[in-house]
């Protein structure tokens, strides 16, 4: 059975209730200025709160206290902008409220109210910057005009506030904005090289060691039709989370794309083995989140560790590389073919090996010999030579030139120097060695194998 009820006003009315009910709650948070009224004689409050317009002057009343301490305790707890006070009050005068307010909240402005025979006592409040004194016996326009001028200073200081928190939001994100742009420049070798280090000091950049990490982001493929504003939520989800994952890496994102995010990493320490392992957990912490809750695959390449911004163009076109050499989907650790990923992180032998290889990676392009490797480890230059082909499956000499023969790859696939020029920059100084080698790892002379990316 329905059951009807005769309500007591209409619909209208009820409308109307609510619409009055919320512009008042609009109209309280228009009132930019919070005023407390401190004196001891209730007429005096009484008067302050019920003949000054305050709607009109853009002012609320939110606290009343009856002398200086109450209104101490009131200012702790509540935001005041305005202070109006007698200077004579039990407990703690008008003076002494004032040299308070100057000490502790110094944004709140004091307007004193005073008798004639105190004026000139309230004289020395000037040094606590008090806003104006008003006698008593006065019109009421005068304390309003008091508190116009008290609300002047206000916005003039809330207007240099603004402008100062403006100014540090641009620094804040100009800063990195410059730096990003810079460190691109390097990446397409915009700047001449003897500028690049003058540039970098004057940017805060010193890069002492460093990752390129490039990530590739599809969405599955069982997934709805291409949705535009999804893929762009999930490259910035997924940048989010690679920012606050390496931020004790000083993460600079480098090129974020509809589906590709190129990440440059750094760190002070040369401990190559922790800081590897570190990334690659991050990384995968990244895969696993994407695939389970995102839909989303995600995969890694990443460079070999570097040490001079120079080298910025070899890190990313070696990011690059390990990414398209994808053995499985998700996460490609692949350090540029290099036998890191044969080695684990156990015991001091295999740190020794993996300082090796770091050592290898750091410094191909000089003379590097087994003794200077041995010294490099703290080990018997036999022992280490036995241990790292028990490791890795090749000798030191092999894991060298192969080494040096990827990083000529990606010099002749990137850059138009002369294939015995690439030679020494990799190590290898006779150039007709250098081309035998080549072939050798290649299957092709240098010459051709430029050709194939032209």
């Amino acid at each position: 059975m329905a059951i009807s009820m005769k309500l007591p006003f209409t619909a209208n009315k009820v409308k109307g209730l609510l619409f009055r009910s919320a512009y008042r709650h609009i109209k309280e948070g228009l009132k930019l200025f919070r005023v407390m009224i401190a004196d001891d004689e209730h007429v005096i409050k009484n008067g302050l709160k019920n003949f000054i317009d305050w709607d009109e002057l853009d002012c609320q009343i939110v606290s009343e206290a009856s002398n200086g301490l109450e209104a101490l305790e009131e200012l702790k707890t509540k935001k005041i902008d305005i202070v109006i006070t007698d200077i004579k009050m039990p407990g703690l005068n008008g003076i002494e409220l004032s040299e308070a307010v100057s000490k502790h909240y110094p944004k709140t402005k004091v307007i004193l109210l005073t008798g004639f025979a105190d004026f000139s006592f309230a004289q020395s409040a000037i040094q606590y910057g008090v806003i104006d004194f008003i006698i008593k016996t006065n019109p009421l326009d005068k304390i309003q005009e008091a508190i116009r001028k008290a609300k002047s200073f206000i916005i003039q200081q809330r207007e240099a506030d603004s402008k100062i928190r403006q100014l540090e939001e641009v620094m804040t994100n100009t800063i990195p904005e410059i730096k990003r742009s810079f460190l691109q420049d390097v990446l397409h070798r915009s700047i001449h090289p003897a500028d690049v280090e003058t540039k970098a000091q004057s940017l805060g950049i010193n890069l002492k060691h460093y990752f390129i990490l490039a990530f590739d982001i599809k969405t599955k493929a069982d997934t709805d039709s291409y949705n535009p504003d999804k893929e762009e939520h999930l490259i910035t989800s997924v940048i989010h989370f690679l920012n606050q994952s390496f931020k004790d890496y000083s993460p600079i994102l480098l090129i974020p794309s509809n589906e590709t995010v190129i990440l440059l990493v750094s760190f002070e320490e040369d401990d190559y083995s922790l800081h590897i392992r570190d990334v690659n957990r991050i990384c995968n912490e990244l895969i696993e989140i994407s695939e389970s809750f995102m839909n989303t695959v995600v995969s890694v390449g990443v460079s070999n560790m570097h040490t001079s911004l120079l080298e910025l163009h070899i890190a990313y076109q070696e990011a690059k590389q390990a990414l398209s050499e994808q053995f499985y989907t998700g996460l490609q650790i692949s350090m540029i073919e290099s036998v890191t990923s044969i080695v684990s992180a156990k015991g001091n032998d295999n740190i020794s090996i993996e300082k090796v290889i770091s050592y290898i990676e750091a410094n191909y392009s000089n003379d590097i010999d087994l003794q200077t490797l041995a010294n490099h480890v703290h080990l018997n230059s036999s022992y280490l030579s036995r241990l790292f082909k028990k490791e890795t499956g090749e000798t030191i000499t092999e894991a060298i030139t192969r080494y040096r023969i990827q990083q000529a790859k990606l010099l002749l696939q990137n850059s138009e120097t002369k294939a015995y020029v690439v030679g020494m920059m990799v190590g290898i100084g006779d150039s007709a060695y250098f081309s035998n080698v080549f072939k050798k790892y290649t299957g092709l002379s240098p010459k051709d194998y430029r050709a194939k990316f032209r």
